[in-house]
């Protein structure tokens, strides 16, 4: 009956408008997530179609309901890798012997989850939105004083009580819904990165052989990175400070077989996962670069004395070093004189993202290798392509950047 019941569900819900499911929502998702934390595993697994297809149907109002939402998806996925303490449950116990084809599919409703969770912090669906100008600083009170250039100059002195016009309600519940998103996010990233953890340690070892193919372990590599993208993307947008220890940890354990397949070649599926999971892990490369500040002089760091009297680095940063000069040196080959394949343009739009970061991290050398490739790139893209567009589109903006606007600290300069 369930089944049946998710099949003509499966074929009503799209056709509806999401203003006439929204009466329904609330009620829907407390009947869903009491499915997810049932005892039986096929109505735990039907209640994650079910929510997939409300997400699908009517994304801005289940997003609402994260709150109750993901605490189910922590229930179902949570393993026994943190309960050294000896709390171990019977349900962190059921769930760590999830097989790989039910770990796929939940993790799978979770990202899809997670993706439109986290969409009121995405800034734009333009592909170089990532090289959008900063916002203008607001005007001091006394310059609008002086300079009186609003409608209400003195209305952040709130004389009368009267509302600071340079903020309006829309912007404030933009504010306060991205602090709400980014808080949950943050509690998302502690209770989820252990089974990611775990399930990246366990899936990777894919790499260690030469025989990769598109089967659930492939997914679940990819699926994990993924779900990690989103909320390193919602929890540290343009860096990942110091103190991120799991991430920074991650990315060593990504370090291992970084790049991943490096001499494939055979199904495109295959291929394109392969590229999607080498960018992913740049990207977090180019995040903590950005984040520590280490200097990018590998020689340097692996020659330095540490009984000399000038601050020596830690030896942990020689190691992330290499991991940065791995990640630009991926970009190179990618995009460079060495590229063997163009890629879609949607694949383009990530790299050049990641390019920029990596540019903006890392020495005057690598920033200019990297620009250099994009520019080999566009070059060789056919005439007209979306590719070429989206490159020289990319110059401009760097021409832009460099000559209409405050230069902005970093290599680039």
């Amino acid at each position: 009956v369930r089944r049946q019941l998710l099949r003509l569900y499966g074929t009503v819900l799209p056709t509806l408008e999401p203003r006439e499911l929204a009466p329904f929502v609330p009620l829907a998702v407390i009947f869903t997530c009491s499915a997810m934390t049932h005892i039986l595993d096929d109505i735990r697994a039907d209640a994650v179609k079910f929510l997939d297809l409300l997400a699908d149907a009517a994304p801005a109002t289940v997003a609402q309901f994260a709150p109750r939402v993901l605490p189910s998806f922590f229930s179902l996925l949570e393993t026994s890798t943190a309960a050294a303490d000896g709390a171990r449950t019977e349900a962190n116990a059921r769930t760590a012997l999830l097989s790989q084809g039910r770990r796929l599919a939940i993790l799978r409703s979770c990202h899809k989850f997670l993706c439109v969770f986290t969409r009121p912090l995405v800034p734009s669906s333009d592909a170089l939105a990532f090289m959008a100008p900063p916002p203008a600083p607001p005007v001091a009170c006394t310059e609008q004083l002086f300079f009186p250039d609003t409608t209400a100059p003195f209305a952040a002195l709130n004389l009368f009580g009267e509302a600071d016009a340079g903020s309006s309600p829309d912007a404030d519940a933009a504010t306060d819904t991205a602090g709400a998103v980014r808080a949950q996010s943050t509690a998302a990233l502690d209770r989820l990165f252990p089974f990611l953890q775990a399930t990246w340690i366990e899936s990777a070892a894919i790499f260690a052989g030469g025989n990769i193919s598109a089967d659930d372990s492939l997914q679940l590599c990819s699926l994990t990175l993924q779900t990690l993208q989103v909320l390193w993307r919602a929890v540290y947008a343009n860096a990942v400070p110091p103190h991120e220890t799991r991430l920074i940890g991650f990315l060593r354990q990504c370090s291992t077989f970084f790049p991943f397949g490096k001499d494939y070649s055979g199904d495109t599926a295959v291929e394109d996962a392969l590229l999607a999971l080498n960018t992913r892990v740049c990207e977090l490369a180019a995040l903590v670069q950005l984040g520590t500040e280490v200097d990018s002089n590998v020689d340097a760091l692996a020659s330095s004395d540490v009984n000399s009297s000038s601050e020596a680095k830690p030896s942990s940063d020689v190691g992330l070093v290499r991991v940065f000069k791995r990640a630009t040196r991926f970009m190179l080959q990618t995009l460079g004189h060495k590229q063997t394949r163009l890629v879609r343009h949607e694949q383009f739009g990530e790299l050049l993202a990641v390019a920029w970061q990596l540019a903006r991290g890392g020495g005057r050398s690598d920033a200019e290798q990297l620009l250099t490739a994009v520019m080999y790139y566009a070059g060789v893209c056919p005439l007209a392509s979306p590719s070429k567009t989206l490159a020289i589109r990319f110059l401009t903006c760097i021409i832009d950047a460099q000559w209409t606007r405050v230069p902005e600290p970093g290599a680039l300069d």
